[in-house]
């Protein structure tokens, strides 16, 4: 879906990766991991004995290779930690143990034992790798990058669809937990952004038991595949007078037609998945109302370009700044393979208006349903998107929300029973890249005190 774009990543000081100081290093969702061939150097592999040996004297490179199906990749230290590239053998059916396996890759960053310890995935590939995420940061934690199956380097050769679902990859996770949190005896807290934040609550749905509490960032809540609430949205987001400029930039790029395919048909993407270059320029007209909003929001309204503005100026400055024609290109449309196979198997997608535009449209457009892999024939079942919105609104206890009000994804987001110690703080006039840092003073008071009580250390936001 060309949002949950890729849907990005980032904590509240930095949900992006942060340094020790703080400052930010790279975003946390886009990116190439640091050290991105990490997996082609040699290591130790685990010993295979199935044992995690907790005694606190044993070096942690060794605790680590106890663990039944662990390779351990040592790439030695950096900012105080030890870094650990991991690759942990799990079953891609989890109801069949003894089936098939594959690898899950992820980037350990070791502080102490007891320290608290921080897991974070983008839902995607692991983008974030040795960075620093700002809840490790705040925390002073060890850190769990860990990647989303059939993404990445996480994919199972031959790649059965069937068993991409969030009930499985949730099982991953926990997974994970198990074998590693005989080891980290500090206070576990999982985070992430975008899918990644879909991805922290869905495995809590599951395993609910498997952290003391879960910061989700922008995390999109879709019932429908398309889901038909985000529709309106468009209708009252920000200033009339900007929300009507973008919607008549849309229109007047479609006008220009003859005079832009051209720019498309240069613009250094090959567009054959989608049906080529009028489907690709269609598809990413329609798209750019959502991610002028998702990523620009009102602040952006006064960068925007004139209607009057040249051809180049209009695709520069509008189209092509939006990102969505380089999503309706080949190369991303088969990177994101996985998650539209998701989108239209259990997660969903969002309604992208255009009826404003369509008597300008000349062929269909897919917009966020996207393409699945070649030879993969996805249907939609709701029942796991429902079952999760309920559990959010009845049940989830020590899990914190935060939103952007201008981001798209805020729309129908989900729904926590304050008597469960769970929040939901939406940014005044955020977006898709809202954090903790944003939030008003008071609400940063509130996430401060509630996350310094799961994790018994002092969690002041500054």
């Amino acid at each position: 879906m060309h949002h949950i774009k890729l849907l990005a990543l980032l904590l509240g000081l930095c949900f992006a990766a942060c340094s020790q100081d703080g400052s930010t290093v790279a975003d946390a969702d886009g990116g190439q991991a640091d050290g991105a061939d990490a997996f082609d150097a040699g290591g130790a592999p685990g010993d295979g004995d199935g044992q995690t040996d907790t005694d606190p004297d044993l070096p942690i490179d060794e605790a680590l290779a106890a663990i039944e199906g662990m390779t351990v990749y040592d790439r030695g230290s950096s900012d105080g930690y030890r870094v650990f590239d991991l690759v942990f053998r799990l079953p891609v059916d989890h109801g069949d143990p003894e089936g098939q396996d594959f690898g899950l890759r992820m980037t350990l960053l070791h502080l102490s034992k007891d320290a608290p310890f921080v897991l974070v995935t983008t839902g995607y590939n692991n983008a974030i790798g040795s960075q620093q995420v700002g809840l490790a940061w705040l925390l002073e934690a060890n850190q769990l990058s860990v990647e989303y199956r059939y993404y990445g380097e996480s994919v199972p050769f031959p790649t059965d669809f069937d068993f991409l679902t969030t009930q499985q990859a949730s099982a991953d996770f926990h997974s994970v937990v198990t074998v590693l949190r005989p080891i980290y005896t500090g206070p576990w807290i999982s985070t992430g952004k975008s899918k990644g934040g879909m991805t922290v609550i869905h495995h809590r749905r599951f395993y609910p038991d498997d952290v003391v509490g879960t910061v989700s960032y922008v995390s999109p809540n879709l019932l429908g595949a398309p889901d038909i609430r985000y529709e309106a949205f468009f209708d009252t987001v920000g200033e009339s007078d900007c929300r009507e400029h973008v919607r008549a930039l849309q229109r007047e790029i479609l006008t220009r037609r003859d005079s832009m395919l051209p720019l498309v048909e240069n613009a250094g993407y090959q567009y054959d998945r989608i049906g080529g270059p009028v489907v690709a320029f269609e598809s990413a007209v329609v798209e750019a109302q959502f991610d002028y909003w998702q990523y620009s929001g009102q602040a952006g309204c006064t960068g925007l370009p004139d209607l009057d503005a040249t051809d180049v100026i209009l695709f520069n400055d509008f189209l092509d700044a939006a990102r969505a024609l380089a999503l309706t290109s080949d190369s991303s449309l088969e990177h994101y393979g996985s998650w539209y196979y998701q989108a239209q198997s259990q997660l969903g997608y969002p309604l992208v208006p255009q009826a404003h535009l369509a008597d300008l449209l000349t062929v269909p457009v897919i917009c966020e349903e996207g393409l699945p892999p070649d030879g993969t024939s996805p249907v939609y079942d709701p029942a796991v998107a429902l079952d999760i919105d309920d559990w959010v609104r009845t049940q989830a206890s020590q899990l914190m929300i935060v939103l952007g009000e201008v981001d798209p994804y805020s729309t129908g987001h989900f729904q926590v029973d304050p008597g469960l110690d769970s929040y939901l703080f939406i940014v005044p006039g955020g977006d898709h890249d809202s954090t903790l840092s944003m939030m008003t003073p008071a609400d940063k008071a509130t996430a401060s005190d509630a996350l310094t009580r799961w994790t018994g250390v002092d969690a002041t936001l500054p």
